[in-house]
């Protein structure tokens, strides 16, 4: 589940509940119906950040890779034709192409040069 389908589902649920305060018509919403609906609610949300929390770790690992020195990370890219496609797409990406324009820079120096030995560049550069 995405990130924008709990946002979604909150702002629908927020807006009907809204509605049965504003028509006064809260007595009307069942307390079991209020609680399974509060229910679905942190199901969903579980959900969400279940799938984030691992996403989140790899590009934390991946960023910290760079950060040593290994320019050799590629990090997760996602499929835009999936329909579970990445939150985390957003900063994958770019840092991916980043990554591949420091890498063309950093293979342009001389070899003697500290910071082509400081860095670990990916096999295609070699």
């Amino acid at each position: 589940m995405h990130l924008i389908t709990l946002r979604l589902w909150i702002a629908n649920w927020l807006d009907i509940l809204q509605r049965y305060l504003i028509k006064d018509r809260f007595n009307n919403f069942s307390r079991s119906e209020l609680i399974k609906q509060l229910m679905e609610l942190e199901n969903c949300y579980k959900s969400v950040t279940s799938d984030l929390n691992p996403q989140i770790i790899h590009l934390v690992d991946d960023v910290e890779a760079i950060a040593r020195g290994d320019l050799s990370v590629l990090t997760e890219r996602s499929d835009w034709n999936s329909l579970e496609f990445s939150i985390t797409f957003a900063v994958h990406d770019p840092l991916n192409v980043f990554l591949d324009e420091l890498c063309e820079l950093i293979a342009d120096l001389p070899e003697e040069s500290p910071l082509r030995r400081k860095y670990r560049l990916p096999e295609r550069f070699y």
